[in-house]
């Protein structure tokens, strides 16, 4: 599963453009300080602000099972636009 999470690593065919999905997702949720998890047939991956921890564990159920969970905090991010605008709170 590790494999999955590096830039330009993709199972589709080699005429389609090579996958950034996962890894944007995952640098995105360590720069919020949030948590992705990821179970997928017989591996686990857990990506945060302390790294990244995979594992091969046994087959549970077919299929993958995503969760993503993000700080919604200004301190972390916003939008470009946002950048001079004063704090509502």
């Amino acid at each position: 599963m590790m494999q999955a999470f590096h830039r330009g690593f993709s199972t589709a065919g080699s005429a389609m453009p090579r996958g950034m999905g996962l890894d944007l997702v995952k640098e995105f949720v360590q720069k919020t300080n949030g948590c992705l998890e990821i179970f997928s047939y017989d591996g686990h991956a857990r990506v945060d602000a302390q790294g990244e921890r995979y594992q091969n564990i046994g087959p549970i159920f077919a299929g993958t099972l995503v969760q993503i969970r993000l700080r919604c905090d200004d301190k972390f991010y916003l939008l470009s636009n946002e950048l001079n605008e004063q704090p509502f709170f």
